[in-house]
């Protein structure tokens, strides 16, 4: 029975294996973007813990390469990054979930209001902090909270 769950996950590798390589994208990075409709892709490669090599592929407008140093309007994809390398503090003992953060930095848009001394991780990345979701929001373009005394 053993050799039978053994042979029968091997087969399953080997079909996943399969369909990976059919479904896997033809031709260079360049066509693949220039196919999708994506001007740039930028990547960097991480071997045992170092930055190995950084490559930037494409143009910001047309016949202009978009550079190394290139910000790339990603939208919501850096969130899920950013949360998993805040929980890796915490993971590491650097950092506690309800620990406040104004001993590590305080936005200067709300140096003057005590209300930033509540902020720790969990309330920020639990999206509990009242803020509104991009400053151009607010009439002045600065960090606000919503609603008097929200969290």
């Amino acid at each position: 029975m053993k050799i039978l769950t053994y042979l029968f996950r091997f087969i399953l590798v080997l079909i996943l294996i399969l369909v990976v390589l059919l479904s896997w994208p033809k031709g260079s990075w360049e066509e693949q973007l220039k196919k999708n409709n994506v001007p740039a892709l930028a990547y960097g490669i991480i071997e045992e813990g170092q930055l190995k090599e950084v490559k930037v592929i494409g143009e910001l407008t047309a016949g202009q390469p978009a550079p190394a140093h290139a910000i790339f309007n990603v939208a919501s994809v850096t969130k899920p990054v950013f949360a998993v390398a805040v929980l890796k503090l915490i993971a590491a003992g650097e950092l506690a979930l309800d620990e406040p953060l104004h001993p590590y930095w305080i936005d200067p848009d709300l140096v003057n209001d005590d209300r930033h001394k509540i902020l720790t991780p969990r309330i920020l990345l639990s999206h509990q902090s009242g803020f509104p979701n991009w400053r151009w929001l607010t009439e002045d373009g600065k960090r606000v909270w919503s609603r008097q005394g929200s969290t």
